[in-house]
């Protein structure tokens, strides 16, 4: 099991500053939850949990907890919230909360300090009622309880939240997925280095909102399929939406998985991906490398892989190690892009 966060350590630091005893957990959900830690965590296992990034909802899972990717019922007594860096996808959740409550239950919302924890203080106490704080572990825990009528900007929140077509780029996206409103510069350098002959079967791992597979479709005539695999089942709905009206160029299967943990040996011809290298807010080199080796035992021999990664990250001995070849094929002052033979 994965070491507690800072985030976990506080929320469970305030759940026993709060509460006597444990609320009853047939009445209390928790948004974004990750695992707790001391008397919270053992009341955790039979609450509602909802976590939509893959990881963390198997994490919590092998923990004996609850788990689902969404909240479909509501009354609840207590409703706990862990905030992200996304203050839009916040501001959603928040109101997703106060859905979900009845009149005067309580709210309990945690973020790092370097999640602009300040601004969702703000939000957070013109919203609730009997609103109180205090700091732990480098977080902050907000709490108050819902008043009997909602206040209209709950449901505008709501609404720029959800799934939504993105103007700028003719896309479907929401907050909460990575670069949920823009196209990546890395993947944008990597679409520009392919080849234009590539055929058969490919994979797009860690696919987000579908950019890379929607221009496999509509520039490579001779792809037959593409298998999608992305950790947030946010990101993998909105890639359900974008790849629609291309469905009929090539099979598509999509996958809600963490590529970490591996992935069906030697099922394609090629692999596109843009690797992710953080773990929350930390550089997470070993995440980068795990895609490399998954890609590997994924390929066909012969198969291409086809990646782009930030420039400072050192993942030639790791492709070195899992491929015949490799080329760097691009480079500029952010990002280098690589092919690599099976």
């Amino acid at each position: 099991m994965k070491a507690p966060s800072n985030t976990a350590k506080a929320f469970s630091f305030a759940f026993e500053q709060i509460f006597d005893r444990p609320p009853n957990p047939d009445t209390a959900f928790f948004l974004r939850a990750e695992p707790l830690e001391g008397a919270a965590r053992l009341w955790q296992r039979g609450i509602c949990n909802v976590q939509s990034c893959k990881p963390v909802h198997d994490r919590l899972q092998e923990d004996g907890c609850r788990v689902s990717s969404d909240l479909n019922r509501s009354g609840f007594d207590l409703g706990l919230l862990l905030l992200t860096k996304h203050k839009l996808e916040n501001q959603a959740n928040l109101a997703r909360a106060w859905a979900a409550l009845r009149p005067g239950g309580r709210v309990i919302c945690i973020g790092g300090n370097d999640v602009g924890v300040a601004s969702a203080e703000k939000a957070f106490k013109g919203l609730l009622d009997q609103p109180a704080s205090l700091s732990k572990h480098h977080c902050k825990v907000l709490w108050g309880r819902r008043g009997e009528r909602p206040p209209a900007i709950l449901e505008q929140w709501a609404e720029a939240g959800r799934l939504q077509r993105v103007p700028s780029l003719a896309c479907w996206s929401q907050p909460g997925i990575y670069n949920w409103n823009k196209i990546d510069a890395g993947s944008a350098l990597l679409v520009q280095a392919l080849p234009d002959d590539l055929q058969g079967r490919a994979a797009d791992l860690g696919a987000g909102w579908g950019y890379l597979s929607q221009q496999l479709l509509q520039r490579q005539k001779k792809i037959t399929a593409i298998d999608l695999f992305e950790a947030e089942e946010l990101a993998l709905n909105a890639a359900k939406a974008n790849l629609a009206p291309d469905a009929a160029a090539a099979a598509l299967r999509f996958h809600w998985h963490d590529v970490a943990q591996g992935l069906p040996a030697a099922a394609f011809d090629l692999v596109v991906m843009n690797p992710p290298f953080h773990d929350g807010k930390a550089v997470d080199i070993e995440l980068g490398r795990a895609f490399i080796t998954a890609a590997a035992q994924a390929l066909v021999p012969g198969g291409k892989l086809f990646m782009v990664a930030n420039r400072q990250l050192p993942y030639e001995d790791t492709l070195n190690g899992v491929f015949r070849t490799q080329t760097l094929l691009c480079e500029n002052a952010l990002y280098k892009v690589f092919s690599a033979v099976r």
